[in-house]
């Protein structure tokens, strides 16, 4: 069955530009150019085609191929991570930023996103928007391993590229469904973190039509106190024999 556009499925990649591999889901080639994280998961990614972040010439280039299908594209700027934008080059006062900030940090800003600070001007350091690789013509090697259909597996495969955790998920009717246990103390993030997640989910999986969080509380406050444990003087003397134990009278 041939891919189209919003259909499920995972694949490998590598990604350069100017022939160095700049990131990759494969374990030996991130080892052998030395991008190896043990934190990352070397393991095909699933993506909805058209609709995710890879390079739009990616994601083009795997509409009409079928499962087992491999190759490789060049993808221009433009269909890459776009042209670069002199607008996103931004001129900020340096107190707006953390002491530790200096030239060749990455920051975060509530507009504009994830900039590098890529020079100072006395008090205000000038901070670039752009795509690191923006204005850059890329190159993809590529296999198709396997088209998810199934509307459950969908979701909960989604979910798993996403965020961490545990989460039982089931599909009815249209309706995504996603139960969940949340420690309070996770409570704030857990609401953030939601909130990315229904816009993530629902711009990716064109099967759902609705989604449903079902979210369980542990109540902390009902836990019993930890009983401190015994030091080992008391633990070699038993209560009878302390009660029976007297000084002897002095002579």
């Amino acid at each position: 069955m041939a891919i189209e556009n919003g259909d499920i499925i995972t694949i490998s990649y590598v990604e350069r530009c100017d022939g160095i591999v700049f990131a990759t889901n494969i374990e030996e080639v991130a080892r052998d150019n030395n991008l190896y994280d043990e934190k990352d998961k070397y393991t095909p990614i699933i993506i909805s085609v058209g609709r995710d972040f890879l390079a739009k010439g990616l994601q083009d280039e795997l509409v009409g191929k079928d499962v087992g299908a491999k190759g490789t594209v060049a993808v221009p700027a433009e269909k890459a991570y776009g042209e670069r934008n002199n607008e996103k080059v931004h001129s900020m006062e340096k107190k707006e930023f953390g002491k530790d900030v200096t030239v060749g940090s990455y920051i975060r800003h509530p507009e504009y996103g994830e900039g590098l600070v890529v020079n100072k001007i006395g008090q205000r350091f000038v901070v670039d928007f752009n795509d690191v690789l923006a204005g850059r013509d890329l190159e993809y090697d590529y296999e198709i391993h396997e088209m998810i259909t199934d509307p459950s597996e969908q979701l909960s495969r989604m979910l798993n590229r996403l965020v961490s955790g545990e989460y039982d998920v089931s599909f009815e009717n249209g309706k995504g469904i996603v139960s969940v246990k949340v420690p309070l103390v996770q409570l704030e993030q857990w609401n953030q973190m939601k909130f990315s997640l229904v816009w993530e989910v629902l711009g990716r999986l064109r099967t759902l039509e609705t989604l449903e969080f079902r979210e369980e509380y542990e109540n902390l406050f009902n836990m019993k106190p930890v009983e401190a444990a015994a030091s080992p003087d008391d633990a070699a003397v038993s209560p009878d024999d302390a009660a029976g134990t007297e000084s002897a009278p002095e002579e």
